[in-house]
């Protein structure tokens, strides 16, 4: 591996240090969950003192590309799916008894001339193909939630061939086309259905919902994926432990 920093931009060399190092990580050169040289290896492929290296080393942690282990070192950032409003709430029926949840992959559809306001969110030109990817969350069997999921379909071809039944989505993006979702926004509110939303959960349209929009961003910004979850009031619960 040959690294250089550009000592002439005007930057501190911490900040040159950084910007080679990100580049590095957009191009692929480590993957998620690889472990980076260590601060001296660093340091001496670029011929600075460790404490530059530090320097830049925790300010791509900061930004979430980069994680710190003590004793292991340091590491490429995975997106933790487990986050987000999802890890609060519990599947339960009507007994109060825990359900198993599983995913059904419903549909993957390209929408030729896709909605605008769908394209902004994707910070995509107007007009863009867009893939809008349908799936289940069951609970027994029984419909709990629905997801879904609209991406650039330039930047994503051939999604529409794939089963995504047993296969994250992050997942998927990561091993076909590189691309490593880094952070994720949500928004919870309480709501009612679409037409098509309360017949595909089985509900009316009078049924209340839980609805989350999350939009997940990757390197520099970009917008990865917009979602809309809609899950059935009556089967979800709350919980939380707080300290």
């Amino acid at each position: 591996m040959s690294l250089t920093a550009d000592q002439d931009n005007g930057l501190p060399l911490y900040q040159s240090v950084r910007q080679q190092l990100r580049a590095d990580l957009e191009q692929g050169r480590w993957k998620p969950g690889d472990m980076l040289p260590t601060e001296a290896e660093l340091a001496r492929h670029f011929g600075l003192s460790v404490g530059t290296i530090r320097q830049a080393v925790l300010a791509l942690v900061r930004e979430g590309l980069l994680t710190r282990t003590p004793g292991r070192g340091t590491f490429v950032a995975r997106f933790d799916t487990r986050g987000g409003f999802g890890r609060f709430f519990r599947f339960r029926d009507e007994a109060n008894s825990p359900m198993e949840p599983s995913v059904r992959h419903l549909d993957t559809t390209l929408i030729e001339d896709g909605d605008p306001d769908i394209a902004a969110r994707l910070q995509s030109p107007p007009g863009t193909p867009i893939y809008r990817v349908r799936r289940m969350l069951l609970g027994n069997g029984e419909p709990i939630s629905l997801n879904i999921s609209y991406l650039d379909s330039t930047a994503y071809p051939g999604l529409e061939t794939l089963s995504l039944d047993d296969q994250r989505l992050y997942t998927v993006l990561e091993r076909r086309h590189g691309v490593l979702v880094l952070r994720a926004e949500e928004d919870l509110r309480a709501g009612l259905p679409e037409e098509s939303e309360a017949t595909l959960l089985g509900i009316s349209l009078s049924t209340p919902v839980m609805i989350v929009e999350r939009t997940a961003y990757g390197h520099r910004g970009s917008v990865i994926e917009w979602r809309r979850t809609i899950g059935r009031s009556d089967k979800f619960r709350y919980h939380i432990s707080l300290p």
